[in-house]
């Protein structure tokens, strides 16, 4: 009995011990999948329960219990305290010999909240997740996506072609990917990185095809212009592969409409990408940033658009712009100053005279770094032949194209590039809208002071006749001088963004149905469907208006998304210009309600969320000028918008 007993205690249980504990250590680490994190779990209990029922008695001598207790107790303590230190460098390295070893691994692109969702769920499904981020995670953070089973590599930048060519990065082969997932959030980064792995990709292709795998491209986008450009690029790179058998799936998806309203909200069509500058819903940062920009050629048209960028992110924000001109003009730099005189005093400039189509041109950007870059050319050939050029030297920078002649050209030859193509829409607008002159800023500053006065038949009457207002028309005149410059030059932006806002109503028609239902089909745009129902809308909004009820408000913009995203549209492209500005968030001492004009505070510089929830009152100005929209289309012949010549 007593052999039994000393049998029992030094072979059978140190073994049920040992294997109690790597089946728990291993369980543990693993964590992938479920299954194998339930028997780590068994597994620790159990080697937890055979020290506690079964060595702690045998070191009940009262002679030397303390250090029997200690002696049996002091392994253990150890050795979870170096488990609890090397915890995340031993199960990353665990899971990066399991992804190695069994395959099937699904790489996801991005750091972000839709990327952690995505990967959580892979993670769940059992199957391996490596997420490649482009920044430093904290470790808390690491820790909690690792003990999901997802691992984190971290990458310099996406935009990277060692880092698909090699054959093992991080511990991990390109060759175990069963998917790659691009989910596109707004990052140009990212858009980049899935040029550069369709050009790897390739590579591999043509030099050895046994590492190509079948990989499936699933890019999330809301942004019609970003989904062409994905698929064009795409197409290109793949349209003389023989069969598709070693041609990768692509996969476009398109988000609800409250993605759809999220991306465009703050990344207008046509206009400068805020959110570059602006990281964020509203540009609400406080602290300073400096901006260096390029611009290649002078001509008026890019310089104002960039200029217009940099307006929004800095200028009253404390930062600096540092400006490198390059012109092979002579008298550029004096033409320059005669334009844009304010700009001398709000950047640091710096002028150099030479041909971008010459070497000279390549030595001199060879040790510069941009925030952004502007191509800015009268002819489209030579915008093309730059942009070109600086989008090689500097892949990782967003650039803008600009061009004042054969802009369809330009758009048709740059969409196989990393590159953003925008007009003028301030030029669109005058040449097919208002012909040059304020009548399309004079009518909507006469619209709000009728809508303000409650003068609602007056509204209707006045929209019904669009944007005709001619010099007879004295009351809409008299108004517009009796406004402040400051109004007059808000006023005319809002009038120029109405180009954005017609997009945002193109995009959305077509796919979606005015309460958000997505439709079975793409649709033709019908300009005369989305008149009659932005006539229908603010028909509701006077009366809801008349009213006063702030719960009928929220259930009409529930209701009808397309207004919601619009007037959400219109108050981020307002909190813009007032941040250009120099306005902050706030308001008088004592009122709440009541904008600080001598410390430049408003209180409505908050999110579109707060407005509609505290400032219920300024949502139906923001709808207002959502509505009368349908006057610029009402100007032009029946059935035909005011940006249909673009398309």
């Amino acid at each position: 009995m007593k052999f039994r007993e000393r049998q029992l205690r030094g072979v059978l249980l140190p073994s049920l011990a040992l294997v109690s504990l790597l089946t728990g250590v291993i369980g543990y680490l693993l964590a992938i999948p479920q299954s194998l994190r339930a028997v780590g779990d068994v597994g620790n209990a159990l080697y937890a329960s055979f020290r506690l029922f079964f060595l702690l008695p045998v070191s009940l001598n009262p002679d030397n219990f303390v250090w029997r207790l200690a002696r049996w107790l002091a392994p253990g303590t150890s050795l979870y305290f170096l488990f609890c230190v090397f915890e995340l460098p031993c199960r990353t390295y665990v899971l990066r010999l399991t992804a190695t070893w069994f395959g099937k691994l699904h790489i996801v692109l991005g750091y972000n909240d839709r990327s952690r969702h995505y990967s959580a769920n892979l993670s769940l499904e059992g199957k391996r997740v490596v997420v490649l981020c482009n920044r430093v995670v904290a470790r808390e953070e690491r820790l909690e996506m690792v003990r999901k089973g997802i691992l984190l590599v971290h990458c310099r930048t996406f935009d990277s072609p060692a880092l698909w060519l090699r054959e093992d990065f991080s511990g991990l082969r390109i060759s175990d990917a069963k998917s790659v997932n691009f989910l596109y959030e707004d990052d140009f980064e990212n858009l980049s990185a899935f040029m550069t792995f369709c050009d790897c990709l390739k590579a591999q292709t043509s030099s050895d095809r046994r590492h190509l795998v079948r990989i499936r491209c699933r890019i999330r986008c809301a942004d019609p212009h970003i989904r062409s450009l994905i698929r064009d690029y795409y197409e290109a790179f793949y349209r003389n592969e023989k069969g598709d058998r070693y041609k990768p799936e692509l996969h476009l998806f398109d988000e609800d409409v409250l993605a759809v309203r999220n991306v465009l909200r703050h990344v207008p069509l046509h206009t400068v990408n805020y959110s570059r500058i602006l990281p964020g819903v509203l540009p609400d940062r406080t602290e300073v940033w400096d901006v260096h920009l390029a611009v290649v050629g002078c001509n008026t048209i890019g310089v104002q658009f960039l200029l217009q960028a940099v307006n929004v992110g800095v200028i009253g924000r404390g930062g600096r712009i540092y400006l490198d001109v390059y012109d092979c003009d002579p008298k550029a730099e004096s033409r320059f100053y005669a334009l844009y005189p304010e700009i001398y005093r709000a950047a640091e400039i710096n002028f150099h005279c030479v041909d971008v189509k010459t070497a000279e041109f390549d030595e001199v950007l060879r040790e510069k770094s941009f925030t952004y870059i502007a191509v800015c050319f009268r002819d489209p050939v030579v915008a093309m032949g730059a942009m070109r050029k600086m989008s090689k030297l500097f892949r990782h920078v967003p650039i803008v194209v600009s061009a004042e002649n054969g802009f369809a050209a330009l758009c048709d030859v740059c969409r196989m590039e990393n590159t953003t193509v925008i007009p003028d829409a301030a030029k669109l607008l005058k040449d097919r809208v208002i012909d040059g002159s304020d009548r399309l800023a004079v009518c909507m500053n006469h619209w709000y002071t009728l809508f303000a006065e409650g003068e609602d038949e007056a509204l209707r009457e006045s929209e019904k006749q669009g944007i005709s207002v001619g010099a007879e028309d004295t009351l809409a005149w008299d108004e517009w001088n009796r406004t402040s410059e400051y109004a007059r030059e808000s006023t005319r932006a809002q009038a120029e963004h109405a180009v954005c806002k017609q997009d945002y109503i193109r995009f959305f028609y077509e796919r979606y149905l005015f309460d958000g239902t997505p439709r079975q089909k793409a649709i033709t745009y019908q300009p005369g469907e989305v008149r009659r129902y932005l006539e229908r809308c603010e028909d509701e909004i006077i009366r809801i208006r008349a009213s006063g009820q702030a719960e009928d408000m929220a259930a009409f913009l529930h209701r009808n998304p397309l207004l919601s995203g619009l007037a959400e549209l219109e108050h981020v492209r307002w909190c813009h210009y007032m941040y250009s500005d120099g306005w902050t968030p706030g308001s008088l001492p004592g009122k709440p309600r009541s904008k600080d004009v001598t410390h430049k505070r408003h209180p409505y510089l908050v999110s579109w969320e707060k407005i509609c929830t505290d400032f219920p009152e300024t949502v139906f100005y923001d709808l207002i000028s959502v509505t009368v929209l349908r006057s610029l289309s009402e100007s032009t012949h029946e059935e035909e918008d005011i940006y249909s010549s673009t398309k």
